[in-house]
């Protein structure tokens, strides 16, 4: 009996760790896009953007708390359009809905990559590269 008790400890135990999703499946990817989604949204409310955290709000009740985060995750979602468009350097459409001045300063500045090098260390030394520059042994008696 007690063996049968053990088994249920250690299904229980393992509980957590099971997937309702086998791994690797197209199910699996949406569940695990949309974890990554809102493990995104929690680090950007936490540390990148409202510093979220104990005594946040400074009222008391659920409902109370409710309306403050609400509007908090409001104004965080206004800051996260606000990035995304002076990033790309375009007019914010808030501020041109309320008659704002706009802050861009022009076109977005063409950033490119650095020129590859075509040419050899052999070809600006004007010399043949290492292990072939050795010449052939005349033959004949020595």
């Amino acid at each position: 009996m007690r063996l049968l008790q053990d088994r249920d400890d250690r299904t229980d135990q393992s509980a957590r760790e099971r997937q309702p999703q086998p791994w690797g499946t197209t199910d699996w990817a949406a569940a695990y896009h949309r974890r990554s989604a809102i493990e995104s949204t929690n680090a950007e409310a936490k540390t990148h953007r409202l510093d979220i955290g104990r005594g946040f709000t400074r009222v008391f009740g659920t409902v109370r708390n409710t309306i403050l985060v609400a509007f908090a995750f409001a104004g965080m979602n206004v800051r996260i359009l606000r990035d995304w468009h002076a990033k790309r350097r375009l007019a914010d459409p808030w501020a041109t809905y309320l008659g704002e001045p706009d802050l861009v300063d022009g076109p977005k500045p063409r950033t490119t990559r650095p020129r590859r090098r075509t040419r050899t260390l052999a070809d600006l030394l004007d010399r043949p590269p290492p292990g072939r520059d050795v010449k052939p042994e005349p033959e004949g008696p020595r």
